[in-house]
């Protein structure tokens, strides 16, 4: 923290010591790897009243790309990814809706932000999928997102937490109204958002 102070000018966060500022950028420092406990645990920053969740964290940097930022290379996560780590975040902390609708942001815009998906409609492991959405292609894109995550996590301990958490009705059912800026939505509305989460699951749950 004090190299990212003294050379970059960042300032501390007065109420989270794991937060910095780059003007009015705030940026997280959360360690993970060989550090975390059992568990996928941190205790970050130290304090020893509270664990940080730290599943997935590893898979998301493995498979960051590279973006060139005026000539610094910075690692971006890939939105596979940032749906997993969302998820995983909304269902673990109150007060995260955010995670929800951000989620949204990115199932609304599948096509545009993971065009290669298309590389995987044919696989053997997406049959039943093509199967059941062959009328609809938002849902194919959505549900084929949802079983590349899986792949990518490789049955590791996140893959297993998503799977079972979205297989909670009542979970899915406070996500839902997360996904609508908190509001419970009008029967058009949750039309529309089942359309998107329904297929995220099947996927999530190949």
């Amino acid at each position: 923290k004090k190299l990212l102070k003294d050379e970059k000018a960042m300032t501390q966060d007065p109420k989270k010591s794991y937060r910095l500022f780059l003007g009015n950028i705030p940026i997280d420092l959360i360690p993970f790897g060989e550090i975390a406990e059992p568990g996928a645990t941190v205790n970050w920053p130290g304090s020893f009243r509270a664990r940080m969740k730290v599943m997935g964290f590893k898979e998301a940097f493995d498979c960051a790309v590279d973006i060139n930022l005026n000539s610094t290379i910075v690692k971006v996560i890939i939105p596979e990814m940032l749906v997993a780590l969302k998820l995983s975040s909304w269902s673990l902390s109150s007060g995260r809706g955010k995670d929800a609708m951000d989620i949204k942001l990115v199932l609304e815009n599948v096509k545009t932000l993971c065009p290669d998906l298309d590389n995987d409609f044919h696989e053997d492991r997406n049959e039943s999928l093509l199967e059941k959405y062959v009328n609809d292609e938002e849902g194919f894109w959505i549900s084929t997102l949802g079983a590349r995550i899986q792949v990518i996590l490789n049955g590791n301990d996140l893959s297993s937490y998503l799977k079972n958490m979205v297989q909670g009705t009542s979970t899915m059912n406070s996500f839902l109204r997360d996904m609508n800026e908190g509001n419970v939505p009008d029967q058009e509305t949750e039309e529309s958002l089942r359309k998107m989460l329904g297929p995220l699951i099947d996927g999530l749950l190949l």
